[in-house]
């Protein structure tokens, strides 16, 4: 009996061999009836729905996860390959149906280059592979990369030729393929390509997910590319930047009240305590409560954009670059609640 779900099929209920009810053992000779069939559509139907729950359940969990990754300020110091390697690991986990997860960056305006990878199976996974430079229109990946538009193929069997690394794809099994293009203020600035060990039919679950972690690739590149120039730019002397985390408790520690100081020369507005903000947002994004997630980030944001307007970005630096910091995270988590949920803010 198949296990139909509402958007797919989860797989099959095989039971061999009826059960003589006199002896109490199989046997081969008895035929199922009718009501043994309408049992088993019945038992088949409620294991569909929970197993399509807890498929939500994890994919929410994993959502959470690697939006916590990207849009984490603590992060802001590291390398995006770092992080980006994080991404590929979560996106092949047991939770996920992918074998394979690889992430290309735009190497130029004409070519794109594996800066991230991972494989369900480690690293033996890997073996007979070329991670050579991908042309803009050259292939599946170098046609995303040129049109910006995502493109899948449920049957790689049927059309393996057209992949560059047919051999190796053939050795491990690889049955279906998605790319998505990582886009971002209307730029291609890479890929995404995820395949998949058995014939998968991509869902718009799927399609819904990918596209906004691929959105959350592209925005955290961005992001860390801006956070560093600003550094460039703002950084005359030779000074060792404190952790965010100790940045962070310092601020909240020393954040001043609007009301109590409205005759001081910066205006300085009440900022809701980071850590509290922080809980909050990822308690309603593990729920699956995107709108209130989404007020949470918008009033954290503007909070930032606030204080960040009344501050001297000369005279009290550390200050100013840490409000920066703030801002983009949750900048970061406007527009990932925005994507998922499909609300337009101009800003």
């Amino acid at each position: 009996m198949p296990l139909n779900g509402t958007r797919k099929t989860f797989g099959t209920i095989e039971v061999i061999n009826r059960k003589n009810l006199e002896t109490g053992c199989p046997d081969s000779k008895l035929m199922f009836t009718e009501s043994d069939l309408c049992w088993l559509t019945i038992v088949g139907a409620h294991v569909s729905a929970a197993i399509s729950r807890l498929r939500k359940i994890d994919e929410d969990k994993i959502f959470a996860a690697i939006s916590r990754e990207l849009a984490d300020p603590e992060n802001e110091g590291h390398r995006v390959r770092s992080v980006y390697q994080t991404i590929a690991d979560k996106l092949v986990a047991p939770l996920m149906p992918y074998k394979v997860c690889i992430v290309r960056l735009a190497f130029d305006e004409q070519s794109l280059m594996v800066t991230d990878k991972s494989h369900a199976e480690g690293e033996r996974g890997w073996g007979g592979r070329q991670d050579e430079l991908r042309r803009k229109g050259e292939g599946i990946v170098g046609k995303v990369f040129e049109t910006g538009k995502y493109i899948t193929v449920e049957d790689i069997d049927s059309v393996v030729e057209k992949f560059n690394n047919d051999k190796w794809i053939e050795e491990q099994g690889l049955k279906s393929f998605i790319c998505f293009p990582l886009v971002i203020l209307g730029e291609v600035i890479g890929t995404l390509s995820l395949f998949t060990g058995y014939k998968h039919k991509f869902s718009k679950t799927d399609i819904t997910f990918l596209k906004n972690v691929s959105f959350l690739l592209a925005a955290f590149k961005i992001r860390s590319e801006k956070i560093k120039n600003f550094e460039l730019k703002t950084t005359t002397l030779e000074v060792v930047e404190p952790s965010f985390r100790e940045a962070k408790h310092s601020f909240l520690e020393n954040r001043l009240d609007l009301g109590e100081r409205k005759t001081q020369s910066v205006d300085v507005l009440v900022l809701a305590s980071f850590e509290s903000s922080t809980e909050q947002y990822q308690v309603c994004l593990e729920t699956g409560n995107y709108l209130r997630a989404y007020q949470i980030a918008e009033f954290a944001y503007d909070m930032c954009e606030n204080i960040k307007k009344n501050i001297n970005s000369v005279e009290d630096q550390g200050l100013y670059r840490r409000l920066v910091a703030m801002s983009s995270y949750w900048k970061l988590n406007l527009d990932l609640c925005g994507a998922r949920k499909g609300y337009d803010r101009s800003l």
